[in-house]
């Protein structure tokens, strides 16, 4: 039999109960660990009991929970940690996941703390965004985390990536000879990447008002789906050979047009919570281009928005007409391929067909791939998926520093200009191609 330690720090909060404590459950059922010892630390004063019930998950019976009180704004805050490990592992445990799911503000002291306890197997380390809220701050971050932690050892978390769609990409067009030679400018005119939430930012307006949509959304969620689409082609599958291609492709990326809006009634959120207006940005439309040969002349817009007219996202390839050789016009639908990634995860392909008699009409015609038609719908959740790779040591679906620091230099090129621009206001449930001067 072996063991898992994970220790969340930061276990009181909606992450831990709706996403981290699942996970591991589903991990135990699987057998991916026999027993997993779960450490939760949080300021409240709770036993395991009490702690469950604040929580409402049930966990499985391989899953042993302690509670582990503490304030990350002490500096010895994780003092009796190190016991507590000692206490409850066995000689089978092959390693600790420490999992924080605190303020970045915390991150430095509590790597500080980590770095000392004794060890036992591997230990890893799995932080959540913000990386930072720009280059020199992400830097720095970079650097404390770094005094105590090789990188090797740091896995930094972006949620998109453990979705299956998102997987699905080099796959996709690697393992197809026909997307593969078709995975160019030379063949598609178009790339577009949508994001799109049909509801507010609620009780996070304190968090949001000081970050916008572009450094919530655009620096990590699209610019990384926006990577794994971008790629040259990785020389094998060598986690640190694909990390190298997608900072490459991000480093590529130069602005060409950008528009943002404000949702109405934003300002009188703010006031609700005795915050002044502003001119944060609930909603970006960005057109950008690559200097990479693969995509010169291709189109790639990156789009999300609060309050629009439905929640999804997906990521549509549009491939050009030409060459058209019979039955095609100025009306012809090009074909495009579409990644959906939320709700669902399916893969279509739009294609030119004819419909049925003799008079050779073309009607658009869409192949549909069916993830849970294929799989069945037990198809792993995204963190579930991430902390099982972290476990396996494969930093595939994990950002490397490279690509955070390629990623923030974009973006804080992009926050420079958005500066200077007041936003458009729209109204709540608008289409994301309403939006505009």
């Amino acid at each position: 039999m072996k063991s898992l330690t994970i220790i969340i720090l930061g276990g009181t909060g909606d992450l831990s109960k709706k996403k981290l404590l699942p996970a591991v459950n589903k991990l135990v059922e699987r057998h991916v660990c026999d027993k997993i010892n779960v450490i939760v630390t949080g300021r409240r004063d709770f036993s395991e009991k009490e702690y469950l019930e604040f929580i409402g998950v049930r966990l499985h019976e391989d899953i042993r929970l302690h509670y582990f009180r503490t304030d990350f704004t002490k500096q010895d805050s994780l003092k009796g940690l190190d016991g507590l490990l000692k206490n409850i592992e066995d000689n089978d445990c092959i390693g600790r996941i420490f999992y924080l799911a605190t303020s970045p503000e915390f991150f430095k002291t509590i790597s500080k703390q980590i770095s000392k306890i004794h060890n036992v197997g591997f230990k890893r380390m799995m932080i959540e965004k913000p990386f930072g809220h720009d280059l020199e701050s992400s830097k720095a971050l970079d650097r404390s985390l770094q005094r105590y932690f090789d990188e090797d050892q740091i896995f930094r978390v972006d949620h998109y990536l453990g979705k299956e769609t998102v997987q699905n990409i080099l796959i996709l067009r690697l393992a197809n000879p026909f997307f593969a030679r078709t995975w160019n400018s030379e063949f598609i005119d178009q790339i577009k990447i949508t994001v799109s939430e049909n509801f507010g930012v609620a009780e996070r307006i304190d968090y949001y008002d000081n970050t916008g949509a572009i450094r919530d959304m655009i620096q990590n969620h699209l610019l990384q789906m926006a990577a794994f689409i971008l790629i040259d082609n990785p020389v094998d599958s060598d986690p640190k050979n694909i990390a190298k291609e997608k900072a490459n492709a991000i480093k590529k990326l130069e602005v060409k047009d950008i528009s943002i809006g404000q949702y109405e009634g934003y300002d009188d959120e703010l006031k609700s919570h005795d915050r002044k207006t502003s001119k944060t940005e609930t909603f970006v439309k960005l057109s950008i281009f690559s200097r990479a040969k693969r995509w010169k002349n291709t189109k790639i817009i990156l789009v999300t928005g609060k309050h629009l007219a439905r929640k999804y996202a997906d990521i549509e390839l549009s491939y050009k007409k030409e060459p058209c050789i019979l039955y095609c016009d100025i009306n012809t639908y090009p074909n495009r391929l579409i990644l959906n990634i939320q709700p669902v995860q399916d893969i279509d392909f739009h294609i030119n067909t004819k419909t049925p008699g003799t008079n050779f009409e073309i009607k658009h015609t869409k192949l549909i791939f069916s993830h849970e038609k294929e799989f069945s719908s037990n198809t792993p959740e995204s963190y579930e998926v991430i902390i099982e790779e972290c476990i396996n040591n494969d930093k595939t679906l994990f950002i490397s520093n490279e690509e955070l620091s390629a990623a923030w230099r974009f973006t804080d090129k992009i926050r420079d200009i958005a500066s200077k621009m007041d936003p458009i206001i729209y109204k709540k449930g608008s289409d994301e191609s309403d939006i505009k001067e």
